[in-house]
């Protein structure tokens, strides 16, 4: 199994792979920016040792930049040298060069010999619902990944698997994002007293807009068990599209949910955006990559799914809803 990248997702994945007993015996390598790698005594190598337990002798890592011009090529190479019959990419699109997921996707079809599995970056939303248009194309890479998984993988043996998980859970929480803000501070330290007087929440597209949140830990339980047992049939020309959650909610929920777990000391301000309004502030920056996750996320198509036809509750997997999860990282 080749994994690309190591972020939050990418350690989820891995942690969860490596404890996973039918994988004891898996090869397991991370491809990681070539100066980490060159590196023994990187803390980030030991970490990701220490991470995989008693997997690590199973543990490899390979040296990639995704952003060199020979990327594909490389990314070929290394595909072919650690014989990944199966590939996980969670290096996310939006630390990537422009076109870097596409040209990941053709590596793998290109390395279609070894490659049997191919789990793409489409952790997130329903391209397919979302397009390529909405939002200044921003996931406009991310539904062409779709299109050349569709118009290609099957010539060249590879089976391909989407997991649309919604929005990461962390990232609702994250105070740039402008969902959430006045938690940053406590969330990051795990200090429920670091908790401020205020706290505001924004419903971006209005309060009756769903969002599915799943939590990085719980992809990393789906991905694990898909690995483990593929799905049956590929319904959706030689791969398919499956959906996990952790939980969809509302925007008017997730404040309540705020509410709830800061209890009455802090105030909860709660602000509507409506979709007009993110629209006007978008066509007044319209190169703003951050004004376009807002206008994405206030989207009433492809951002949230019901938790009970996702692969999850079909398997029987727990997953961590919102509640649970701040009042965790709360402390």
């Amino acid at each position: 199994i080749l994994l690309l990248g190591a972020g939050e997702l990418g350690t989820a994945i891995l942690s969860h792979l490596a404890k996973h007993p039918a994988l004891s015996a898996t090869r397991l390598t991370v491809a990681l920016r070539p100066s980490t790698v060159a590196d023994p005594s990187s803390s980030r190598l030991a970490a990701l040792r220490s991470l995989a337990g008693p997997s690590t002798q199973q543990l490899s890592f390979a040296g990639l930049d995704l952003g060199a011009a020979d990327a594909k090529a490389a990314l070929v190479k290394v595909i072919r040298d650690v014989e990944a019959e199966v590939v996980i990419v969670c290096t996310g699109y939006a630390g990537s060069a422009a076109g870097a997921q596409v040209l990941v996707a053709e590596a793998v079809l290109e390395a279609g010999g070894v490659v049997k599995r191919y789990f793409p970056w489409q952790w997130g939303g329903d391209y397919d619902a979302i397009g390529p248009e909405v939002a200044g194309g921003l996931m406009a890479e991310q539904y062409a990944v779709r299109t050349v998984l569709r118009e290609k993988a099957e010539a060249a043996g590879v089976e391909w698997t989407i997991v649309s998980t919604g929005i990461f859970m962390s990232f609702v929480f994250e105070e740039w994002v402008g969902v959430v803000e006045g938690l940053g501070e406590a969330l990051k330290t795990g200090r429920r007293e670091a908790v401020g007087e205020r706290v505001t929440v924004r419903g971006f597209g209005g309060w009756g807009t769903k969002l599915t949140l799943t939590d990085v830990q719980d992809i990393g339980k789906v991905v694990a068990d898909l690995v483990v047992d593929p799905l049956g049939e590929r319904n959706d020309r030689g791969g398919s599209v499956v959906y996990a959650a952790g939980q969809t909610v509302t925007y008017g929920e997730l404040a309540d949910v705020v509410e709830k777990v800061v209890g009455p000391e802090t105030k909860v301000v709660r602000e509507e955006w409506t979709a007009e309004y993110l629209r006007a502030e978008l066509e007044k920056d319209p190169e703003n990559g951050l004004k376009k996750y807002q206008l994405m996320f206030g989207f009433p198509k492809g951002i949230s799914w019901d938790k009970e036809k996702t692969i999850n509750a079909l398997r029987g997997i727990e997953t961590v809803e919102v509640e649970q999860w701040l009042r965790e990282k709360l402390g």
